[in-house]
């Protein structure tokens, strides 16, 4: 009987899709370090401007978007408080948010963190995704090691996920989608990162990892599933 329902679980699991916050495989990986664009000035930026930071996050975002623009105060808390932290903003550009109008709307918000616009590096990477804003944290050797579909809720949750991807640690605490909450949806992304479906990123093992292997397992999924329906706390 425990067998059977241990088999029914998974299959739900499986079968239960991400939500916004879920990473993609073709996206974490990613080298942008080739990417050349220009800022909001028309000066020339390149992929090597990563290489000054222990880590970097580059959030692509639109001016015709509330949810975009909600997290760019949060950026600033960021990088006025962080300077080993590369903090970029990364504008799509269309009929309603172009560089004219982001210019304006920085110098009058007093934000002082580069925007650069989409190239076709890294085109290739928010295309991946529907989910506008998207925030990547970028190695200093230019390569994405961690994505996120949603808007933050706070400066801190950037922080803590800039720190663990420049080697931190966090108590685990299941949470892997950064909700604020554990539960159902948490153990199928372990559970997906276990068997390889989609990437393990540094934020999903320091607070997946229940067991303290060093690695997402099924065993991981589990004891989450299992704190999601309060049979264990």
């Amino acid at each position: 009987m425990k067998k059977t329902m241990a088999i029914i679980l998974v299959l739900l699991m499986l079968l239960t899709p991400l939500g916004a916050g879920a990473l993609t495989r073709a996206q974490v990986g990613t080298d942008v370090s080739g990417f050349s664009s220009t800022d909001l000035d028309g000066k020339t930026i390149k992929g090597n401007v990563f290489a000054s930071y222990d880590v970097s996050i580059v959030c692509y975002f639109a001016m015709w978007s509330s949810r975009c623009l909600s997290q760019l105060e949060l950026l600033q808390q960021v990088h006025e408080a962080h300077s080993e932290y590369g903090v970029f903003g990364m504008l799509l550009v269309d009929s309603t948010s172009t560089a004219e109008l982001a210019k304006q709307y920085f110098d009058e918000k007093g934000y002082t963190f580069t925007v650069f616009l989409v190239d076709s590096v890294w085109k290739s990477v928010v295309e991946q995704s529907v989910f506008i804003p998207q925030s990547h944290i970028v190695s200093s050797d230019g390569v994405i090691v961690e994505s996120w579909q949603a808007t933050f809720s706070s400066a801190a949750k950037i922080e803590e996920r800039l720190a663990l991807c420049a080697g931190g640690t966090a108590a685990p605490d299941g949470d892997v989608n950064n909700d604020g909450k554990t539960d159902a949806t948490d153990a199928l992304i372990i559970l997906r990162m276990a068997m390889e479906i989609i990437d393990v990123t540094p934020y999903a093992l320091a607070h997946g990892d229940m067991d303290g292997s060093g690695k997402l397992e099924p065993a991981d999924a589990l004891i989450v599933l299992r704190m999601s329906m309060g049979i264990i706390i």
